[in-house]
């Protein structure tokens, strides 16, 4: 399936009831999940549990929750995955290129953002079972 066929439709925001075996970890505000079209293997997203559209409706202890767990990624993607380079981008407003009305964040390793392939409506999404298999994986590094 492709990305623009399920993106593209009107639908409820799929961040705000996230599936329990979607999410590889989280904390009081926040969940780590995979994305489904991305644009590397270990390519994942931090989302805050509360529906936001903008940083400015973060709370404090959002923002500090958010800033923990992009930190400890951060720990894990050098020193357990030992990428080199890890890119992190927060979506938010429509004219961020977000295709979901929700702020999140993209934690991308080993890729630079303007190599990443704009045609955003031809990627693949990830079956179900691959989504499965790689949530696993990860949470067993993790």
């Amino acid at each position: 399936m492709k990305y623009k066929e399920v993106f593209t439709k009107k639908r409820p925001c799929p961040f705000d009831m996230p599936k329990p075996g979607d999410i590889i970890f989280e904390n009081k505000s926040v969940f780590v999940t995979y994305a489904l079209a991305p644009y590397h293997r270990d390519h994942l997203l931090v989302v805050p549990k509360r529906h936001v559209t903008n940083i400015l409706e973060m709370s404090r202890k959002e923002l500090t929750d958010t800033d923990a767990v992009l930190d400890m990624l951060w720990k894990v993607y050098k020193n357990k995955f030992k990428y080199k380079s890890v890119s992190f981008l927060l979506r938010e407003g429509k004219r961020s290129g977000a295709s979901v009305a929700h702020l999140h964040y993209h934690i991308i390793p080993d890729t630079r953002i303007g190599d990443l392939e704009h045609d955003w409506a031809n990627r693949d999404i990830l079956s179900p079972q691959k989504i499965k298999n790689e949530v696993s994986r990860i949470k067993k590094i993790l």
